[in-house]
């Protein structure tokens, strides 16, 4: 946690300053009228730098601190005309991990705010010895930290001169991905900094591990998941799902989705069309491949198109219009979940565009157009992904490195069920079903169970031929950690004449993802039980006879790519990534807070751009329901601990759960968050009543910016150019504090009671504080109800 500054009145207006509190700093919130500073001509960026340099002493810093710095970012967001400067820390060279200072300008040359995450007196409090640990030997650690081995010495295939020492290994055994090492200085949270290697290992399709490996010691210092979606026939935005199309539902084989054309594009954010590469007139492909997404099915998880295997849609017309079967297991449908996808993430770049998300701030993107920014990051959004179930996800990279999409496949909330009944009938054992193979029904399959035996040290895995007797059985093998192929694991018992798999889970809850491969498919059912369950069996073997079978009726697995609001979650994490601290930095949501926010400002996207003229603020809206099989009329909660709603009766969460220790991170504390923008939101929408304040109102076509704005609209673009104003590394209040300013710059403050109001009701008023006790703990913070004197009227 830091200490912060704050909140100002001036005049009716609350000025927003999270300026001048270096990192483990004392500060107190003390009131400055306006901006930083008044009106001055000149270049935004000397601007800055002179802005900086004048008040260093105020900022707890040193001419050292300042000697080497670089601009990382320098953009201009067009609508507003604020100059957004990013300046990176470095001494003899080195940079630090998130040193950053963001100063923004406006367009009269007045600097706005400041956020400083420089270290203060960095020369002094740095180990500045040369590193003892090469960087070969910070990638075994690192690696060892994560339980993977390399096969054999690394061997670097670049190496950058210069105090940085930036080397690039390739992946082998240990990552997926080329392994970039750089030396870094790490600021600690004792406020101690250390000299270190930093790098990215991504063993898998679920981990892309940022790590810090102490250039000295060898620990490992840090460690975090960065892996934090013509003719289309589609769930038409603003649908979000199969369950929100219309009322009633359409019944099978009706599916609810709209046929549209080439108008379902926005030429103002994708000048030449979604299949356009060369920016220039006319499409350049015919398949669910363009400027903005490269959409495909990854079914052998494996990061790449795979022949024979792998589905990418094509019409030489482009005339994607395929079937889809919902009542049918999702082999059956892939071309038109691709569909759904590439559909999906090109509206997702289109709206963001339209309020900000544009070339110059990172946005994802092939061709720029001349535009600014760089090119060559179209999202990779891969659908129906082997990698795991029940899940997505977003692995965001600095602008010009493509981002990864992966969708999953969910399984069904009906369990299936292993009985045992010989030679003592026992209480079936709750049971996930594989995303590959065949479901079960209620009759199941019986027969006798049988451990497997591949003849190895780790004889019960299967990942060699089974050499014991598994013919006519239901063949019992272990899942490890780093472990090969499940299906790989299916079909060598299915080789050997088993009947059925069931599987020892090594994590909680229990699940087995995987892909039917066409030229070699699995035949034969596979569950998974719980290690106390699998031993029950396996203690009584041999002559040990049972059922593998479905609870009830079968029910097939369901696909995110079918849920835009999974979708826009995934694509509103890259976009959090690129603008907080600037595109050429994407580790400013680094810190367990900060991830949690990530997940917040994810689930509102999901609500504000699948959200329908008509809703209302207190009506529950749950995150995944259609995945989570909460079906209509009740939809059900979701996936988070409660369901989105700005009625207290329903969602209760304030600021102070944070604190609380009940939360998961990172996406229970960043419900919250999502929460305090829900009601944010809603009283732009709907008004204060209590202040006699009026309601924006709503409208459906977010693409028209014809002014004046709807509340929807007005609270997308400040939460966009709020992302923008805050700095590295913030908290719920820098986060709140930016949105304020935000509205400031944008729209003369005059939403100021509206916004406290919202933040106020949800624990994060003026007296709200995330700096209450243990400056190293990010969630000791306290709740605060209380508003500016301005909004207290009428109440």
């Amino acid at each position: 946690m830091r200490p912060r500054e704050g909140l100002v009145v001036s005049g009716a207006l609350l000025v927003v300053l999270s300026a001048v509190a270096p990192y483990g700093a004392a500060a107190q919130r003390r009131p400055v009228v306006a901006f930083l500073t008044s009106p001055s001509p000149g270049d935004p960026l000397a601007l800055a730098q002179r802005y900086v340099r004048d008040n260093r002493v105020q900022l707890g810093l040193t001419d050292a601190d300042l000697a080497e710095w670089v601009v990382t970012d320098r953009y201009q967001t067009s609508h507003n005309g604020i100059t957004h400067v990013y300046l990176q820390q470095r001494l003899a060279g080195i940079e630090v991990f998130n040193g950053l200072i963001n100063v923004d300008v406006a367009r009269d040359g007045s600097v706005i705010t400041l956020g400083n995450r420089f270290v203060s007196d960095l020369g002094n409090v740095a180990t500045t010895r040369p590193p003892i640990l090469t960087a070969a030997e910070a990638v075994l650690r690192a690696a060892a930290a994560l339980g993977l081995a390399a096969s054999g010495p690394l061997t670097p295939t670049a190496v950058s001169g210069g105090p940085t020492q930036a080397i690039i290994f390739r992946g082998g055994d240990l990552s997926r991905d080329q392994i970039p090492v750089r030396l870094m200085y790490l600021r600690l949270p004792s406020n101690a900094v250390r000299l270190v290697w930093h790098l990215l290992l991504r063993p898998d399709s679920q981990h892309t591990w940022g790590m810090a490996v102490d250039a000295v010691t060898g620990a490992v210092l840090d460690q975090i998941n960065l892996v934090l979606d013509d003719a289309y026939r589609v769930y038409a935005w603003p649908a979000e799902s199969p369950n929100h199309v219309a009322v009633p539902l359409p019944l099978p084989p009706a599916d609810g989705r709209t046929t549209l054309d080439e108008t379902a594009t926005d030429f103002g954010a994708s000048p030449f069309g979604w299949h356009d590469l060369d920016g220039l007139p006319g499409a350049d492909t015919s398949n669910t491949t363009g400027n903005n997404v490269v959409a495909v099915t990854d079914l052998d998880d494996n990061d790449a198109l795979t022949p024979l295997l792998d589905v990418l849609p094509n019409h030489p017309a482009r005339t994607f219009v395929f079937a889809l079967d919902l009542t049918a297991y999702p082999d059956a449908y892939r071309e038109a979940a691709v569909t759904n996808l590439f559909y999906w993430v090109n509206v997702a770049h289109d709206i963001h565009y339209r309020y900000g998300f544009d070339e110059v701030s990172g946005n994802f993107q092939q061709n720029n157009h001349g535009k600014g920014g760089l090119g060559g990051d179209a999202v990779g959004a891969e659908a129906q992904d082997g990698g795991g179930v029940d899940n997505a996800n977003m692995s965001t990279q600095p602008d010009g490195q493509p981002p990864r999409m992966q969708v999953y496949l969910w399984l069904p909330r009906q369990p299936n069920q292993v009985v045992v009944t010989a030679p003592s009938p026992l209480e079936p054992f709750p049971a996930r079903g594989a995303t590959f193979g065949p479901i079960l029904d209620e009759a199941g399959i019986s027969g006798e169970f049988a451990l497997v035996d591949d003849g190895t040290v780790f004889e019960d895995d299967a990942c060699e031929p089974i050499q014991n007797d598994v013919n006519g059985r239901i063949a019992l093998i272990i899942l490890k950690a780093n472990d090969c192929s499940r299906v790989g694991k299916v079909l060598n018992a299915q080789s050997h004449g088993a009947i059925a798999v069931v599987f020892r889970s090594v994590i909680e809850p229990t699940s087995v993802g995987g892909f039917d491969d066409p030229m070699n498919p699995v035949t034969i059912p596979a569950v998974v039980i719980n290690g106390s369950d699998f031993a029950a069996i396996t203690q009584q073997l041999p002559g040990v006879a049972g059922t593998v079978r479905s609870a009830g009726p079968p029910v097939p697995h369901r696909d995110a790519d079918l849920d835009s609001g999974v979708i826009m979650h995934e694509y509103g994490h890259g976009i959090s990534q690129r603008l907080t601290g600037g595109p050429s930095t994407t580790s400013c949501l680094h810190r367990t807070q900060a991830q949690g926010m990530g997940e917040g400002w994810s689930d509102w996207w999901a609500l504000a751009l699948t959200a329908r003229a008509g809703a209302n603020g207190g009506d529950p809206r749950g995150i995944a329901t259609y995945l989570f099989f909460e079906d209509p009329p009740a939809f059900g909660g979701g996936i988070r601990p409660f369901p989105y709603s700005t009625d207290m009766a329903v969602n209760p969460q304030t600021y102070g759960d944070v604190a609380g220790g009940t939360l998961s991170a990172p996406h229970g504390i960043g419900s919250v968050w999502a929460t305090t923008l829900w009601e944010m939101y809603w009283a732009l929408l709907d008004g204060v009543p209590q202040l006699g304040l009026a309601g924006l109102g709503f409208r459906q076509n977010l693409y028209d910016l014809t002014p004046p704005l709807a509340g929807n609209q007005i609270a997308l673009q400040l939460v966009m150019d709020g992302l923008k104003l805050q700095p590295c590394d913030p908290s719920f209040l820098d986060a709140r504090d930016a949105i304020l300013l935000a509205d400031q710059v944008d729209y003369g403050g005059v939403h100021l009671c509206h916004l406290w109001s919202a933040f106020a009701a949800r624990g994060m008023g003026t007296d709200a504080a995330d700096d209450a006790g243990d400056p190293d703990d990010d969630l000791d913070v306290v709740a605060g109800f209380a508003r500016p004197p301005e909004c207290l009227a009428g109440i």
